[in-house]
């Protein structure tokens, strides 16, 4: 008789949480012109208006939307439910432009911006996007909360680099790759602060959830990290063909340990003077970050 087992944990019942965060700053919303705006330069950082257009300017001018947003509280190691980006709508706009939203891959975004060249598209970018086509908008709707569609794998990725921690910085990028030359105007915080209603600003909503439930070990995890449950001395396979790394996480989202460009095949990593309980584990390559609980016992 053949028994198959699925290997289940228990663990203290999972919560979710959800914060809201608004730009913060006049210089923390800003456009990057892709081309040269009135000789300028390709680069050129607009620093001063009071609203954003998404992202083109009216005589078809594209550029990079940079949104940074501060002190955003979620753990290493958490897993994301649900995001989206909330705007205020400034001006009626009767077209529909196709726009691409991505992340800065970069695990503290330095804040505010300081009107460098280039200083939205130097940085690395998240591998996630997410299109996004708002629109067209009316006069009734100017005022109006519009959201973005759901851009949790973005967040994901951001939160997947090596050094976050929850109270880092993060920015959000959108910009519009495509020929159509109409754009949709928003507002920045600097006009938040003349309607004396900061709220009107930017906003960045996250749902996590950094705590557990009865959770099964995926099929692919179970094969890279063994034993898990383990009792303190475990093994980590390579995912890929070159070399991988690995971030261990108590669930309060801070680093216990950590190994970086390990090559060959599998690693051993020695946990018995670390306390019992769960942990979270990425192990990373080039090409994705998996994250799945781990078990000491």
């Amino acid at each position: 008789m053949v028994l198959t087992t699925i290997l289940m944990f228990t663990f203290i019942a999972a919560s979710q949480t959800t914060i809201s965060i608004n730009v913060a700053d006049d210089a923390d919303d800003c456009e990057e012109y892709i081309l040269a705006p009135g000789g300028e330069g390709a680069g050129f950082m607009d620093m001063g208006s009071s609203d954003l257009e998404l992202t083109t300017e009216s005589d078809g001018e594209a550029h990079y939307v940079g949104l940074i947003f501060r002190n955003v509280t979620i753990p290493a190691g958490a897993t994301i439910t649900n995001a989206y980006v909330e705007f205020t709508v400034d001006e009626p706009e009767d077209c529909v432009p196709n726009l691409t939203i991505l992340g800065a891959k970069i695990a503290n975004m330095t804040a505010p911006f300081t009107g460098a060249f280039f200083e939205i598209s130097s940085q690395p970018r998240t591998t996630a996007t997410v299109a996004w086509s708002p629109g067209p908008w009316g006069d009734a709707e100017v005022g109006t909360k519009k959201q973005t569609p759901d851009i949790q794998t973005v967040i994901q990725e951001i939160i997947g680099v090596s050094g976050w921690a929850s109270g880092n910085n993060m920015m959000i990028v959108l910009t519009d790759p495509s020929e159509v030359k109409c754009h949709q105007t928003v507002e920045a915080h600097e006009g938040a602060i003349d309607h004396a209603d900061p709220t009107l600003a930017a906003l960045l909503s996250v749902t996590f959830t950094a705590g557990t439930g009865v959770n099964q070990i995926n099929t692919e995890f179970s094969s890279l990290v063994y034993p898990n449950p383990t009792e303190g001395r475990l093994f980590i396979a390579n995912p890929s063909t070159d070399r991988f790394s690995y971030e261990i996480y108590s669930i309060t989202g801070k680093l216990v340990t950590s190994r970086q460009h390990i090559t060959g095949s599998a690693t051993e990593v020695d946990m018995t003077q670390f306390a019992k309980g769960m942990y979270l584990i990425n192990i990373i390559t080039a090409e994705k970050t998996i994250t799945d609980k781990l078990i000491l016992k």
